[in-house]
């Protein structure tokens, strides 16, 4: 295809726009993406999705990369998220995705299995409810000693009769049998190629430890020789799984059930939750039968996992399922910063979605850039700034014909760009220029309550709501106070974004859903 020359005339003001936009995009040539590690920076939201951001590379930027778990309002796994239904702000302005991914097509999934084998976890209701019908006469007495009755923990020869239950009857499996058999069956859905998994087994210690391996079948004979015994140390053994998923790369979670109250750990709650928040290893707590549910939920919440209870030991398979489904819902979306300012060292970014015609938000996120990544915007800032002084030549006109006074010009705005660029995002980020708090409900099916930071009264201001194409669709003017209340039931079901202007001020825009 042959090039195609435009031509067209421009004053010299054009001129040093387009001289200075093309310096800043030499600068801002795209780099390619890096490999993640852990993901880092952990932000929860518990609005419809779950959130967290990946730490960004200096040689990444503009490109940002977020991680985030996707679930709708009954806290069900989405699946089959594309470019066609997600869509990311920064500072209230619509960002270009790069790509979306789910992570666990490509990322490795390395899982710590928690497993309780108390002596708890070899009967549950339904045996006793059977033994509860049998006569008295389908029980023996046995004659045992304290050694025999305590496994050797007791050093006395005294002895005494202990009723025996009959044997198991064929179509009971106890708690254990389905808690086996249900790790069984998530190792089964991991992919060897790529996942690892490891095993704790806990008691009134941690007895069982496998590291992480892809190796299933030294996992799965693992989980087999499990045997039920002793008392509950479930806070040593989740403990002992953060340091064990640890040690993989890509996804880690630990995966821990217990059907009953810890008596027997050293460690403590809070210390197991400051680890797996210190290391961000979410924690996937299942509890069976009669536990006490508020640590094991405090313990799930704290670490942004997922808690899950059951008095019915064959149910827990269907719960792995669940959470197998969460894990192969985290995404990565790759998106292009629309800010290169130094300056603007924080972003405030929301995920936007629009899945089967339901429209969901996330929280908003506050995005710290690294010092290394700031460090080089000031460095590309510089250099822009360098450069477009050695546009000008030393002569009375430069090469292209511009004279050395109008050079000097471009120079100037250049420079002025650059720091008109900061003190723009400073003044904006500054907590005593306008801005809005809030806007809820959000998603709205048409009234919304708009919260600002500064009460406007006596002074002239509009809210206006713009649609995706920046048209202007509504507007509220003659607006006063901290609060405004508006109705959008007229707007069809998308994206909008508020903005309030008021003595000479304007927020960032907010980013607002219309969903009937």
């Amino acid at each position: 295809m042959a090039p195609v020359f435009i031509c067209t005339t421009f004053d010299q003001d054009t001129a040093m726009r387009n001289l200075y936009l093309l310096l800043l995009l030499g600068l801002f040539a795209v780099p390619s993406l890096h490999a993640q590690k852990h993901v880092s920076g952990g932000i929860s939201s518990n609005d419809t999705v779950s959130l967290q951001v990946i730490r960004t590379f200096p040689d990444s930027f503009p490109y940002v990369s977020v991680v985030f778990r996707a679930s709708g309002p009954d806290g069900q796994a989405i699946q089959n998220l594309d470019s066609s239904n997600v869509q990311v702000t920064e500072d209230g302005m619509p960002c270009r995705i790069v790509k979306i991914s789910r992570v666990s097509k490509d990322w490795s999934v390395n899982t710590a299995l928690v497993i309780d084998h108390s002596g708890s976890m070899s009967t549950d209701d339904p045996l006793r409810r059977h033994w509860d019908s049998l006569p008295a006469s389908a029980f023996k007495l046995k004659t045992m000693t304290m050694r025999e009755y305590t496994n050797g923990e007791v050093d006395s020869d005294s002895s005494f009769q202990v009723r025996q239950a009959p044997p198991n009857p064929a179509w009971y499996h106890s708690p254990l049998w389905y808690a086996q058999h249900a790790a069984l069956a998530y190792v089964d859905a991991t992919d060897a190629k790529k996942d690892q998994n490891s095993v704790i087994g806990f008691s009134n210690s941690v007895d069982k430890v496998l590291p992480l391996t892809a190796r299933e079948g030294e996992v799965k004979n693992t989980i087999n020789n499990l045997t039920p015994s002793g008392e509950t140390a479930f806070y040593d053994a989740v403990s002992k799984a953060i340091d064990e998923a640890d040690q993989g790369d890509g996804i880690r979670v630990v995966i821990a059930m217990t059907d009953g109250k810890d008596n027997a750990s050293r460690q403590s709650l809070s210390a197991v939750i400051a680890k797996a928040k210190e290391k961000k290893i979410p924690v996937y707590v299942i509890g069976l039968g009669d536990v006490d549910k508020t640590p094991l939920q405090r313990l799930a919440n704290q670490t942004e996992g997922l808690a899950y209870f059951t008095t019915d030991a064959s149910s827990l398979s269907s719960i792995y399922k669940r959470i197998t489904l969460h894990l192969q819902s985290i995404y990565e979306v790759v998106y292009e910063s629309p800010s290169l300012s130094s300056a603007d060292s924080t972003r405030d970014v929301q995920l936007l979605f629009d899945v089967d015609n339901s429209f969901l938000s996330s929280r908003t996120l506050s995005l710290d850039l690294p010092d290394e990544v700031i460090a080089r915007l000031i460095e590309k800032e510089n250099r822009l700034a360098a450069q477009s002084v050695a546009v000008a030549e030393p002569s009375g006109e430069t090469s292209s014909g511009i004279p050395w006074g109008s050079a000097a010009i471009v120079v100037g705005v250049v420079a002025a760009g650059v720091l008109t660029a900061r003190y723009v995002r400073n003044k904006r980020k500054d907590r005593s220029s306008l801005a809005i708090l809030s806007i809820f409900p959000n998603p709205t099916p048409g009234a919304v309550t708009v919260k600002l930071n500064k009460n406007i009264s006596g002074v002239t201001g509009t809210l206006t709501v713009t649609n995706e194409s920046g048209q202007v669709v509504h507007s509220v003017p003659a607006i006063s106070g901290t609060s405004i209340e508006t109705d959008l039931s007229h707007l069809e079901q998308g994206s909008y974004f508020f903005s309030v202007q008021s003595g000479g001020e304007t927020t960032a825009a907010q980013a607002v859903i219309v969903a009937r």
